[in-house]
């Protein structure tokens, strides 16, 4: 096995260790997990539901199901009132095909009395994993979700939404995941659906990135019992590869239009809702007027709160990151010389080079520039580390370099340092602590990155 083989795969393994691929928001729905899905339910011979309680620990009868409906090796997959109409639904999952493409079964009954009666059933076709999210809201103001989540390869996943009746369940989504965030504070949650970076016409190797740095967000609000999209807006490039490479051949018919680079959801203004903070361009003839932006879902409207332009001879190409500091919040950004990414797509080989990266605080409202540093020794396709080791609501953020080692810390506002053993414990504990490239402490129970 090559060098290029190993650093591949030295850093597939770490992505778990430096960061989640998708960041938790304030406002995010949780799925119910564990014994929240079961909650004492099983199946017993003959397809007799029985449920488990502290009081009755060998279990009661509840319900009969129709196993006739159900396939071979069926299994409960949760118990849960999809419909917030105080009966309780049962829900089994199986398995047919032993290749691809698998076909996933799901089929839906209502405990009525001692009997549970079909409802629906639904198969889909994908990879081998396959489940089931629940999702209640805390408040009446929406009503729950049931989620069939189904695997199309190792980095998507296809989302099936069931509807109010139980009768079908249309697809919402497909990509690197999905969350419902209540983006307005009314307890109504909004459903964000995170795809793979589609538009980098100018630097097209950084268009590859699929995975945090560089996932595109693509927001669905509330819409009765569906969701309509509202970001990006109409009017902007859709999400579409077929139209990058349009953009790459002939960008003359496009000129003008305005598209997301990238972007993050993240409560920048800490009024406890995400906002959409994004890297936007317009399509140009050899040029660039790349943005970062702020944007706020208000009223069902898409506002933009705040603008700053990033173009200079080096163009952005990602938002890196984003920390939180006692007072404010900071993003990073990573540059590129869009000559060199000629030179690279031009020879057809290797890979261009980053250039610098720079730090913007967000004050009263707008972004500030208030660093800027040469960088050009990492690896830009992992995500940051964001700890905050001595929890003083001011976060460090901790770069990974081309081994995918943890290798600079920024800590304040501006501080680059050589990672401190705190941090590099509460990164990885181990390799990070005890490997033989850091030779850092013993492990010690600390705070995790985010």
């Amino acid at each position: 096995m090559d060098g290029h083989a190993l650093r591949s795969l030295r850093i597939i393994a770490l992505l778990t260790v430096l960061g989640p691929a998708i960041m938790a928001q304030p406002g995010e729905l949780r799925a119910r997990t564990g014994g929240e899905v079961l909650n004492g339910y099983e199946i017993r011979t003959g397809g007799k539901l029985f449920r488990r309680t502290a009081a009755t620990p060998s279990g009661v009868f509840v319900a009969q199901l129709p196993l006739r409906s159900a396939g071979k090796g069926a299994k409960l997959a949760g118990v849960f009132d999809f419909d917030g109409d105080g009966r309780q639904e049962v829900f089994l999952q199986w398995m047919t095909s032993a290749k691809y493409p698998f076909v996933h079964h799901f089929e839906v009954c209502r405990i009525d009395g001692q009997k549970a009666v079909l409802i629906g059933q639904f198969a889909f076709e994908g990879a081998p994993q396959a489940g089931i999210a629940f999702y209640r809201p805390p408040s009446a103001a929406d009503t729950p979700k049931t989620v069939f989540e189904v695997t199309g390869g190792a980095k998507w996943s296809s989302w099936y939404l069931l509807s109010p009746d139980g009768k079908d369940a249309p697809k919402v989504g497909d990509g690197a995941g999905y969350q419902f965030i209540d983006l307005e504070k009314t307890g109504i949650y909004d459903l964000v659906v995170y795809k793979e970076r589609p538009f980098e016409p100018v630097c097209g190797f950084f268009g590859y990135m699929s995975l945090d740095p560089g996932l595109y967000p693509i927001v669905f609000r509330k819409n009765g019992t569906g969701y309509a999209k509202i970001w990006p807006p109409a009017d902007w490039l859709p999400y579409d590869f077929q139209l990058l490479d349009r953009l790459r051949r002939e960008p003359a018919p496009l000129t003008g239009k305005h598209y997301a680079v990238m972007a993050a959801l993240y409560d920048i203004d800490r009024d406890g809702a995400a906002e959409i903070v994004a890297l936007t361009d317009t399509v140009l003839a050899g040029d660039t007027r790349r943005a970062l932006e702020v944007y706020k879902v208000t009223g069902g409207e898409l506002i933009l709160k705040s603008r700053l332009g990033v173009a200079h001879r080096d163009m952005a190409v990602v938002i890196y990151g984003i920390r939180r500091l006692r007072d404010t919040a900071q993003a990073a950004l990573l540059f590129a010389d869009p000559r060199n990414c000629t030179l690279v797509e031009a020879r057809g080989a290797g890979a261009p080079a980053l250039s610098m990266a720079e730090g913007f605080d967000f004050r009263q409202g707008q972004f500030q520039r208030v660093w800027r540093r040469k960088f050009d020794q990492f690896y830009p396709y992992m995500p940051a580390a964001v700890t905050d080791v001595d929890h003083s609501g001011e976060e460090e953020m901790t770069f990974p370099d081309r081994n995918g080692s943890p290798f600079l810390t920024l800590r304040k506002e501006s501080e680059f340092i050589a990672p401190p053993a705190p941090v590099l414990c509460a990164i990885g504990c181990p390799p990070f602590c005890t490997d033989a490239y850091t030779k850092g402490p013993p492990c010690a129970r600390d705070a995790k990155p985010r």
